[in-house]
């Protein structure tokens, strides 16, 4: 399964990148249309900081899954911790309609988005966004 070998791999590179300083970073495989039955509580006694998101949205199909997944994630980290986890989303537009409803939807789930300016991007296409679920 090629999300489980790169779960693996990307929590490896976490691994082998550590700094002096104590952080975690952890990678699961989660499953959009099924978050319940993915196996991502806990990780180690930690919850969800920081979700970190590219290239995630270019069909219709996957937007609901994603958003709701999110809300998912967010809600459960809100009720046990109080705070509810930054989403940063690195996102290129490849069509206006997706924009349209990917956007509405996180709106309609709650969901407060800030972009973020990023000078170094050299495709006016990709945006960084910072969201923010609203409990």
């Amino acid at each position: 399964n090629i999300q489980v070998n790169q779960a693996s791999i990307v929590g490896e590179n976490a691994s082998q990148n550590k700094t002096a300083t104590s952080f975690s970073v952890q990678a699961r495989v989660l499953d959009w249309f099924d978050p319940e039955a993915s196996e991502i509580w806990p990780i180690d006694g930690y919850d969800w900081d920081i979700i970190l998101a590219a290239d995630v949205v270019w069909i219709e199909s996957l937007i609901l899954p994603l958003v709701r997944t999110l809300r998912f994630i967010c809600s459960k980290v809100a009720t046990s911790h109080g705070y509810s986890p930054l989403i940063l989303l690195s996102y290129q537009c490849r069509s206006k309609l997706i924009e349209e409803l990917f956007f509405g939807a996180l709106a309609e789930y709650s969901f407060r988005v800030v972009t973020v300016p990023v000078e170094d991007v050299k495709s006016e296409r990709i945006q960084v966004f910072q969201i923010k679920f609203q409990t």
